[in-house]
């Protein structure tokens, strides 16, 4: 089973990414964490685009343009050279970020982007589950914060452009349930404590697993 948690920064998708596949392993599954970008070459280069280290040479930030076609070069090399290999093992594999992130936050600033994006993204590997962190800016906010303390906020991470990617969110939650049926989308209440967020997780994953639906 393939499985992704999608969220604005600070919803708590990485905790609950590890926590999940924690609680799977405890209960005797095979599982692989990844998250995106990824710790290769091309994920590596777009952290320091999120993080200000690499910009165009008059100091303007990376475009979200080019910020997409990156992640989709990485995303691709995650799903040949990891995903796709782990399945076929019988492994199930947890992301914490899929394309759904492209669509959502390089759309922010520009929703006409997201045709775009969609195209780029058409032939990307597609979860079974996807688990969407509901979330509040200001909560997101507060998190970060607490965990970055003094530290530079990256690219997405402050209040103007967090607010963009939450509606555009909305926006494509909406449109991935449109336009891929077969594909179970979960809403899951991330303002609450740790424990409970993992708790819909696992009931979710149960449900599908049992044949009943989330």
């Amino acid at each position: 089973m393939y499985i992704v948690l999608e969220g604005l920064d600070g919803a708590g998708t990485t905790t609950q990414a590890q926590a999940l596949g924690q609680a799977l392993r405890d209960r005797g599954v095979d599982v692989l964490l990844l998250a995106e970008p990824s710790d290769a070459s091309v994920g590596n280069l777009i952290r320091q685009a999120l993080r200000g280290r690499w910009v165009h040479r008059d100091g303007r930030a990376i475009d979200d343009a080019t910020l997409a076609l990156l992640f989709a070069a990485d995303r691709l090399d995650l799903a040949s050279e990891k995903i796709a290999p782990a399945l076929a093992r019988g492994q199930w594999v947890i992301s914490d970020r899929s394309y759904v992130s492209s669509l959502a936050y390089q759309s922010a600033a520009d929703p006409t982007l997201l045709p775009w994006l969609a195209t780029l993204n058409a032939k990307m590997l597609r979860p079974d589950l996807l688990f969407a962190f509901r979330v509040d800016v200001q909560t997101c906010l507060r998190r970060l914060r607490a965990r970055d303390g003094e530290q530079q906020a990256e690219l997405y991470e402050v209040p103007e452009r967090l607010a963009e990617v939450e509606r555009a969110y909305d926006r494509v939650f909406a449109s991935v349930r449109e336009r891929e049926p077969d594909l179970v989308v979960v809403d899951v209440d991330a303002s609450v404590s740790r424990q409970d967020v993992l708790a819909q997780l696992m009931r979710a994953i149960d449900g599908v697993t049992a044949g009943k639906g989330p």
